[in-house]
């Protein structure tokens, strides 16, 4: 028994080939190969360098200052604050002091609420479940603000720091306060060397 087609169907399936074949032939020319295959102008050697300057100056800045206070063993809180000096480092110059200052934050919130989920005697699953909302806002925050790059994962690092017991309130005041200092301490080496990275975001 011999099944015909209905009339207009080759004609429909020829007419998706070719539209396919001409989507085809548009995603493999040559100039749009080479546009997806270059390098955006802002993510350059140089500019990841100045931010790795800034990273570096920032954590060195925390570590010696609470390194050398009264309260030493603190040290590694305000590095983690000091951590929001990755952020924005390909963003125009006012709105990176913007992502900075944001990131502080959440690095600061990430501190406190985990510190704060030990020190009220939560089980190390419950804490790890609040590590894992911290995960879940701060990537929302990431999105909702476009931060860019590195993400959420240094937000939940710091989070993950935090996880080791708490004796007293005082404590979980102690590393939220150190942490924020760390954050202050990113804005200002960012905001005192960001002209470094005019040369780029001029051309």
């Amino acid at each position: 028994m011999t099944i015909k087609n209905k009339p207009g169907k080759r004609p429909a399936q020829r007419r998706k080939a070719l539209a396919r074949t001409a989507t085809a032939k548009r995603m493999l020319a040559p100039d749009r190969l080479h546009e997806s295959l270059s390098l955006n102008r802002d993510h350059s050697p140089f500019m990841a360098g100045i931010a790795g300057l800034q990273a570096a100056l920032s954590l060195l800045a925390a570590i010696v200052l609470v390194r050398h206070s009264l309260w030493p063993e603190l040290v590694a809180f305000p590095a983690l604050g000091a951590l929001a000096a990755l952020f924005g480092r390909f963003a125009p110059l006012a709105k990176r002091h913007g992502i900075v200052w944001l990131c502080a934050l959440q690095l600061t919130g990430a501190v406190f609420v985990t510190s704060l989920a030990s020190f009220i005697g939560l089980s190390p699953a419950m804490v790890v479940l609040v590590v894992a909302l911290v995960a879940a806002l701060s990537t929302i925050a990431f999105s909702y603000w476009n931060l860019g790059g590195p993400g959420a994962v240094i937000i939940v690092f710091a989070a993950g720091a935090a996880m080791t017991p708490v004796d007293s309130w005082m404590m979980v005041v102690e590393r939220t306060v150190a942490t924020a200092g760390g954050g202050l301490v990113a804005w200002l080496i960012t905001t005192s060397t960001d002209f470094l990275r005019l040369p780029v975001l001029s051309k």
